[in-house]
């Protein structure tokens, strides 16, 4: 019995009765009686006798084939059913964990095997959150498996509940508690101990304040967020933080005035330590996925904090890879999506399609009157695309939500996915 499953073919939902779809069979041809060659058969001729016609004889050595039977096939929708089937030849027990987790595993495009199967439950030891087992299964399709960390991690983004901006906003409040804290007590610290940590704390607050621009501070200033230097130097400081608390907490009774500080120490490396996963979280998701999936393209996944608004919000962006680069970037030909918040129009979702020097505009939006403001500013945009040495070629307003995780990592179907049985 062979098993796949294929995407083909939309399903219904709640129907469980198989679509039979009987494959014809093919007849094999009655073999033809045993006749001497044609030499011989002009020797007979010419020598004996009158021929009579008798029935024909046919071979000792011929056996007449059996008829073949209809192989039967069967297409029908996959369902709760072909999942614990999937289990029970694992010889896995068919909980409602296990079946979700094998879900999430066949969403995302990965085999539906026992080795994928056991991988994504090793990386879940431990790991109670709801959306661990879909967390495990993207850390397998990015080519972690051997890094259960990974799967806390995504599991902000996988809740679909990204938080740079207020990730942001308390390692500032943190930083802020922890300078005041420092300078009341500089008196117990060595002199180019202090000096020197305080010069760290400033140099982070002015790189966190330069991404934390507001509007009017300016543009956005997207060429200052290198992602990997950030990311390096919070690593860094989080790991020096760790080792100066340990170092006060081991040297100094609980009672004494450092403890004050060892306490701020601890909420700046726990706040720094959010930012930093969600830093490695972009990371993850803007590796190459270890399943193709036709009809989807890869991006480069940038989270930061929304300039237009008072509130902390984000703008979430995607930028195309290029296919014929090795995935690498190309600014003359590629795709730019971003969604945001803004404080006159609501949520807006852009996506910017570049070639060379032309460019198209879609916007998404829920809001009627958002979709009409953007078309009426239409004209005003292309004059300032203008004057940046680009030609506008189409601008497009819809009533629709971009969701921006389908994008991230798209996901199969599995209303629409299709079961075949053949018996071979």
């Amino acid at each position: 019995m062979a098993l796949g499953i294929n995407s083909s073919g939309p399903r219904k939902s709640n129907i469980f009765d198989p679509v039979i779809r009987p494959k014809g069979s093919e007849t094999q041809s009655d073999v033809k009686p045993f006749a001497l060659p044609k030499t011989q058969q002009a020797n007979t001729a010419s020598e004996a006798a009158p021929i009579t016609k008798t029935a024909p004889v046919s071979s000792p050595d011929t056996v007449k084939p059996a008829e073949s039977k209809p192989i039967p096939s069967t297409a029908r929708p996959l369902d709760k059913t072909d999942i614990i089937n999937f289990l029970v030849n694992f010889q896995k027990s068919p909980t409602q964990e296990n079946q979700t987790i094998l879900s999430y595993i066949i969403q995302h495009g990965l085999e539906a095997s026992l080795e994928n199967f056991d991988t994504v439950t090793r990386l879940l030891q431990g790991k109670n959150k709801p959306n661990a087992p879909e967390s495990a299964v993207v850390s397998v399709l990015k080519g972690l498996a051997d890094v259960p960390k990974s799967v806390d991690i995504l599991g902000t983004f996988v809740a679909n509940n990204p938080q740079i901006a207020l990730n942001l906003d308390q390692v500032q409040g943190a930083l802020k508690q922890l300078q005041q804290s420092l300078q009341q007590h500089q008196g117990l610290f060595d002199v180019s101990l202090f000096t020197g940590f305080i010069g760290i704390l400033s140099t982070l607050d002015d790189n966190l304040k330069k991404l934390n621009k507001k509007a009017e501070d300016g543009d956005m200033a997207l060429g200052e967020l290198k992602r990997g230097e950030l990311l390096n130097d919070v690593k860094v400081l989080t790991e020096f933080l760790g080792g100066l608390e340990e170092k006060i907490q081991r040297e100094n009774p609980q009672d004494s005035p450092l403890s004050g500080v060892r306490q701020n120490i601890s909420q700046l490396k726990e706040k720094l330590t959010g930012f930093l996963d969600n830093l490695t979280a972009q990371v993850i998701l803007s590796k190459e996925s270890g399943v193709q999936q036709l009809g989807t393209d890869k991006f480069m996944y940038l989270q930061m904090p929304n300039p237009l608004t008072e509130k902390p919000s984000n703008i979430e962006l995607l930028i195309k890879k290029d296919p014929q680069k090795n995935g690498a970037l190309n600014p003359a030909k590629t795709r730019i999506i971003a969604k945001f918040d803004t404080p006159d129009l609501g949520e807006l979702s852009v996506t910017l399609d570049v070639a060379d020097k032309k460019v198209w505009y879609l916007f998404y939006t829920q809001n009627s009157e958002t979709k009409s403001a953007v078309m009426k500013l239409s004209p005003e945009l292309k004059e300032q695309m203008s004057a940046l040495d680009y030609e506008v070629m189409g601008i497009q307003a819809v009533e629709k939500k971009l969701d921006i995780k389908k994008l991230v990592l798209p996901t199969l179907n599995l209303d629409k996915l299709s079961r075949i049985n053949a018996e071979v």
